[in-house]
């Protein structure tokens, strides 16, 4: 009888040792990728989308700000399909991650999945006071600062901000354009576009940042990866516009002199009057220039 039961004992015992050693199967697999779309600053909060036709459950998923202070999702988070989560960034981590977000010195934050993976990043330079930063379409588009939030809600019909962007100086010779930033904070030159002699529009893309108080070159001789591409003569002159992500007209530079060896740049950066420089001074203030 001690056998019979022994032998049952055994075999429940294996039984049970056989379901618990079964692979695990995450409970997430295959389900959409959620995405970072919109930080809130001044108010703290950041936005998640929800691409897919599923609800996300974020159990597991992870959130960190410039490398460090990582946050796990607890149970009871999760997305919508096609829908927005809003979590509170400041120090309540029953609410939402326990790091601050600034809306003047800019951010890092990436999301990572159960296993450990960056499946999404935003990196802010730019000051968002006021706004926000945010994805010109939910889930895919580009980053940019909203003049007016839109945090729960869709970003399609967000109004973006425009900050003031200056043409400072051209080098005909190393076709070189130079971009004048006067705002004091980064500005993401995304959607603002250049033209050449009212032809040749060329619109920046994402990875383009003009520093604040500061310039940026841009490479003119038909390399898109690195500027407009056009070119720029130093013989025969130009006609250069730069415009808003709207649209509209903000600055421009024409050029009739022969330029060759010089610069053509303006006399105060952001603000004077175009004149020749023997001496240019391309990515940095025109004040050290030396007029021809």
């Amino acid at each position: 009888m001690k056998k019979i039961l022994f032998a049952a004992l055994a075999l429940t015992l294996g039984f049970a040792s056989c379901v618990k050693d079964e692979p695990y199967v995450d409970p997430q697999a295959g389900q959409p990728i959620p995405r970072l779309n919109e930080c809130d600053g001044d108010n703290k909060q950041l936005e998640l989308y929800n691409p897919g036709d599923t609800q996300v459950d974020l159990t597991g998923y992870a959130l960190d700000k410039d490398g460090a202070d990582l946050w796990s999702f607890p149970a009871g988070f999760s997305i919508p399909s096609k829908g927005f989560l809003v979590v509170t960034v400041k120090n309540t981590p029953d609410k939402g991650p326990g790091f601050g977000m600034s809306a003047t010195k800019g951010f890092h934050i990436r999301l990572f999945d159960p296993a450990g993976a960056v499946i999404d990043e935003v990196e802010c330079r730019s000051d968002i006071s006021g706004g926000s930063y945010g994805r010109t379409t939910d889930g895919t588009g580009s980053w940019a600062v909203f003049a007016t939030p839109t945090i729960g809600a869709t970003n399609k019909d967000a109004e973006l901000k425009i900050f003031r962007l200056c043409l400072n100086e051209c080098d005909g010779d190393n076709k070189k354009l130079e971009i004048y930033n006067p705002n004091a904070g980064d500005v993401n030159l995304a959607g603002y576009s250049f033209d050449k002699d009212e032809g040749d529009l060329w619109t920046a893309p994402e990875g383009f940042v003009v520093p604040a108080n500061g310039y940026l070159v841009l490479t003119v001789k038909n390399t898109p990866d690195q500027g407009p591409g056009f070119g720029m003569s130093s013989t025969k002159g130009f006609y250069i516009r730069l415009f808003d992500p709207k649209g509209a007209q903000m600055d421009e530079v024409r050029c009739e002199t022969d330029i060759t060896g010089s610069t053509y740049g303006r006399e105060t950066d952001g603000d004077g009057a175009w004149v020749v420089f023997s001496k240019g001074t391309i990515g940095s203030s025109n004040a050290a220039g030396t007029k021809k």
